[in-house]
């Protein structure tokens, strides 16, 4: 009660100066009980917060999938809280599985230790458009392949942004693992949804009655998606990395890089380091003499991360600063209230830091037919004369095992051995 802190003021005051304590420090202690009383935890209250508290902390304890699954599906739509969600699930070893359209529901569902990702969490998916899939799932059965997924949903609203999301997020991972073939196929995927749905409208049956003619139907050819790419469709379709990072093939040269990792900071006494991270936040703001600054929100395979990046530095790196780009970042440790703050110093590609990490590759191939996308990967990564690395190629059959050394050097960086090693006919790809 604001008109009973009024009256106890002098009364404190006067109380403090008769303990040895200053006028001006009795009247601003005073005042800081003031601000608080302005919103301060009475019994009933703190009881409430507290009872809470405990049954929030035995659920997490005693029944921790379903818990999540619960926090998840509360925040479905918030993929911030939900990236953090899944982040804790990972630390106490509960799997959460990419969406699937044969096991995924509406919201979070949860299998023993596994939480399988709500397809309404995926952008550009509509919770009645799920819901109405779900139902033809529950009453039908499950789909067994794209086409005949096409062919029972097209009347649920089904279309291209919505497809091409669940595509990017691996809803249809089961029925082809090569989530490019089927983005390439999405026209077509579309047609025979809307000629299912023209055809219950009108109750009209095709000229060949109940033969499926979807099984004659095939998804065009395309070059597989680089483990990067797949991600990037990934993060652009979930709102965060799911079932990867960008950064997971570049481990190993970083290592040799001397590049650290966010888990190793830690434990780190060093007061300079090299960070490795993929960009997901570019904050920009102004100090009060008007330069800019900003804050850098990253992320690699341990956690997440943040770092403040002051003018000169930003002015230099502003054509890296793009989200989902990966970079390396020279950082000043500073610690705060034991909280780690970095300071960006500069920032480079990561490919240009690990461009010359390794000597070569060897590429494993079990077809022939793969040399052709082979070479297409090597040379979008373009070279340059007397720089670059050696790339072999190992066919392998029962009998022998026969080495050919491609002519010519090659930019040999993880993004082409993660783009390679993707290509379907290629076993193995090693590093020399």
């Amino acid at each position: 009660k604001q008109e009973e802190m009024d009256k106890q003021k002098s009364r404190f005051i006067e109380g403090a100066m008769e303990n040895g304590v200053a006028d001006k420090a009795a009247s601003k202690i005073f005042d800081q009980v003031d601000a608080f009383a302005g919103y301060g935890f009475n019994k009933s209250h703190a009881a409430a917060y507290a009872l809470i508290a405990y049954q929030t902390a035995y659920l997490k304890a005693n029944h921790p999938v379903a818990f999540l699954a619960a926090s998840m599906s509360l925040d479905y739509h918030n993929t911030d809280k939900l990236q953090v969600f899944v982040q804790d699930a990972q630390a106490h070893d509960i799997e959460v599985c990419i969406p699937d359209v044969n096991k995924s529901g509406v919201l979070f569902e949860i299998d023993d230790n596994r939480i399988f990702y709500a397809l309404s969490a995926i952008k550009n998916v509509g919770m009645q458009a799920v819901a109405d899939i779900i139902a033809i799932r529950r009453e039908t059965g499950a789909f067994s392949d794209i086409f005949d997924f096409a062919k029972r949903t097209g009347e649920t609203g089904l279309n291209r942004r919505m497809l091409e999301n669940m595509i990017a997020a691996g809803c249809f991972d089961n029925f082809e693992p090569d989530r490019a073939r089927l983005h390439a196929g999405v026209d077509l995927i579309l047609t025979e949804a809307n000629l299912a749905a023209e055809e219950k409208r009108t109750k009209q049956d095709n000229l060949f009655g109940d033969v499926d003619m979807t099984q004659s139907v095939q998804l065009p050819s395309a070059i597989s998606w680089s483990p990067v790419d797949r991600l990037t469709y990934e993060f652009a379709a979930i709102g965060f990395y799911l079932s990867g990072h960008p950064m997971d093939d570049y481990k190993t040269a970083l290592r040799r890089a001397n590049v650290k990792q966010f888990a190793d900071l830690q434990a780190s006494v060093e007061k300079e380091v090299l960070i490795a991270g993929t960009l997901s936040r570019i904050d920009e703001r102004k100090a009060k003499s008007g330069k800019p600054f900003a804050y850098l929100g990253l992320s690699d395979p341990t956690g997440q991360f943040e770092t403040i990046v002051f003018s000169e530095t930003l002015e230099r790196s502003r054509d890296l600063l793009t989200v989902g780009t990966s970079v390396v970042i020279s950082a000043k440790i500073s610690y705060r209230d034991d909280v780690m703050d970095l300071m960006a110093e500069a920032i480079r590609p990561v490919d240009k830091v690990v461009a010359n990490s390794a000597a070569g590759l060897r590429v494993f191939v079990e077809k022939s037919e793969s040399l052709q996308n082979i070479e297409a990967q090597l040379a979008n990564a373009g070279t340059k004369p007397g720089q670059g690395g050696n790339v072999s190629l190992i066919f392998q059959n029962d009998l022998h095992e026969i080495e050919m050394r491609l002519p010519g050097s090659y930019a040999v960086t993880p993004r082409v051995s993660g783009a390679i090693k993707a290509l379907s006919g290629v076993l193995h790809v090693e590093d020399l």
